[in-house]
């Protein structure tokens, strides 16, 4: 009997201090209050230089993050996250590419014509500059094609986090991962282990402070505006992802008009809009630079 009132008392003294721990006051928020307030421009991230118009919305790029990215099929969705990582690898950001469709080495020409910002194939005597420059990047490739289970891309992130320091992780696309899994999951169906998988990359994004830019195709591709209900699945990648971000085509009649990318759900500060995107057929990309007019076209875009 009295041994099980001391256990009993050792077990409500730990729920207190469960609880004290669980709970915040005001004057214990209030510092870092302070600090978001005053360190704001700090803490809105790192700019993109060649998307100025992404900084409009999302102000900047931020560890800890989980960015979805939809679109059509073939709209250029690789083409511009090859540019938009770039972008931020050339400012420091280790980054790991994670892509099932394309080969590496076609990836990697198609990023080393855009930090030359023009066709090497056309300058095949200025490869070996832009290659060694290439080689100085923070910039790291699983190697992987086609389909693969989940569980082996969450360790090979792990291990990028852990070894080489990666603050930013492409996986492109989600649905490369949903035919192979591991024995534990065989009792979910598609979409259960999609969301699964979406659950896990947030955690991931949270606790290794890594941001994490996933792409989803959308449900319907027919020549309408996609929205937040497009995105495959159910509606966990919308609730969970800080910034969706959907790669629009414009038709009228059988005729493209035009390219944008729409923020559709920004966590950070709520700002959502519309950029213009125009491809570059000299500069092989997306974005604009200060010596080089944007010129419209498709030819060589990859998806």
């Amino acid at each position: 009997m009295m041994f099980d009132l001391v256990v009993d008392k050792v077990v409500q003294k730990g729920r207190k201090i469960s609880l004290k721990k669980s709970l915040l006051t005001f004057v214990q928020l209030r510092k870092g209050v302070y600090n978001e307030i005053v360190n704001h421009k700090q803490l809105e991230g790192i700019r993109w230089k060649r998307f100025p118009g992404i900084n409009k919305y999302l102000k900047g790029f931020r560890p800890g993050e989980l960015t979805v990215l939809t679109g059509p099929t073939g709209c250029g969705k690789t083409t511009f996250l090859s540019e938009y990582s770039l972008d931020l690898c050339l400012q420091g950001v280790p980054t790991l590419w994670g892509n099932f469709e394309i080969q590496n080495t076609r990836l990697c020409k198609a990023m080393m014509n855009q930090l030359a910002q023009k066709q090497l194939s056309a300058n095949l005597q200025e490869f070996d500059h832009w290659a060694d420059k290439f080689t100085e990047l923070p910039m790291y490739f699983m190697n992987y094609h086609g389909a693969e289970a989940f569980e082996n891309v969450l360790a090979t992130m792990k291990e990028a986090v852990t070894n080489h320091q990666v603050k930013h992780v492409i996986i492109d696309n989600l649905q490369f991962m949903m035919g192979t899994r591991n024995k534990k999951y065989f009792h979910l169906d598609r979409y259960e282990y999609q969301d699964h998988v979406i659950g896990s990359c947030r955690s991931f994004a949270t606790e290794k402070e890594c941001h994490i830019t996933l792409v989803i195709h959308p449900r319907k591709e027919d020549s309408g505006e996609l929205t937040l209900n497009s995105i495959f699945g159910g509606a966990k990648a919308s609730q969970e992802a800080d910034n969706i971000l959907i790669f629009q085509v414009e038709w009228k009649g059988n005729t493209r008009q035009r390219k944008y990318l729409q923020i559709s759900k920004n966590r950070y500060d709520g700002d959502l809009g519309s950029i213009t995107l125009k491809f570059n057929k000299e500069t092989q990309g997306f974005g604009t630079s200060s010596s080089k007019s944007n010129q419209v076209t498709d030819d060589i875009l990859i998806d």
